[in-house]
């Protein structure tokens, strides 16, 4: 027999079934987006922190190499302390050798040096006699000579100028000479002045004269040429 209310009931129990499946489903497929993505976190994150692993490691691997490269550095230097220690100990032996050697020459040439530095001023105080004695004969020449220099330079200046004061003496003597010769050439030059003016003078005398003459004669010409008219006789009876 039909029953709607059981035909109901069922149909919202089927379809709050499908609701429930489709629910877990998405439930699931959510899950499984959350899952992919956490899963691609976590590879990300695997992936940095092995980076920084590796960089870390690097970077250790260097300071490793370095410190052994400054730990070698370190052991060439203690090598080379412990060569300068053992040089330095056999130059310290050395030296103590040597002054035991220094000490032993000192004490055996110690009269050596006495006669030595005795001998050496006895030569030092004979060169410096020598020295004193080759100084003043230097000196006494220079003088006889520098005298010598002396009287035969006031010789030659006094030659020079004898020599200068004769050639002053013609100098002078030419010049009165000359002076002489200048007044007698002035004193004709003023004559032969005089003479010229005269000359001009008597010239123009003889032009003005001439001048003077033609005019006369071309007076006396003219005069015959043109004789003077008679004024008319006046009439005065009247």
């Amino acid at each position: 027999m039909y029953n709607p209310s059981l035909t109901r009931c069922r149909k919202n129990t089927s379809h709050i079934c499908l609701m429930r499946a489709e629910q877990r489903q998405n439930a699931i497929v959510t899950l499984s987006d959350q899952s992919h993505q956490e899963l691609e976190e976590l590879r990300r994150q695997k992936k940095k922190m092995q980076d920084e692993h590796e960089k870390q490691t690097n970077e250790l691997n260097r300071e490793i190499i370095q410190k052994e490269n400054e730990l070698a550095l370190l052991n060439d230097e203690i090598t080379d302390l412990r060569n300068l220690k053992t040089l330095q100990h056999q130059q310290m032996c050395r030296i103590a050798e040597l002054e035991n050697e220094l000490t032993v020459m000192q004490s055996f040439h110690s009269e050596s040096l006495v006669a030595l530095k005795a001998h050496f001023l006895e030569k030092k105080k004979n060169y410096e006699q020598e020295a004193r004695d080759k100084l003043q004969a230097l000196r006494t020449t220079a003088i006889m000579e520098a005298s010598h220099c002396l009287m035969d330079y006031t010789k030659k200046v006094y030659e020079e100028n004898k020599h200068l004061n004769e050639i002053l003496k013609q100098l002078v003597q030419r010049y009165q000479d000359l002076q002489r010769q200048n007044d007698h050439l002035q004193k004709q030059q003023q004559q032969l002045q005089l003479e010229r003016n005269f000359a001009q003078g008597l010239h123009c005398h003889h032009v003005f004269a001439h001048v003077q003459s033609q005019q006369h004669q071309h007076q006396q010409f003219q005069t015959q040429r043109n004789p003077p008219q008679q004024p008319p006789k006046i009439d005065r009876r009247f």
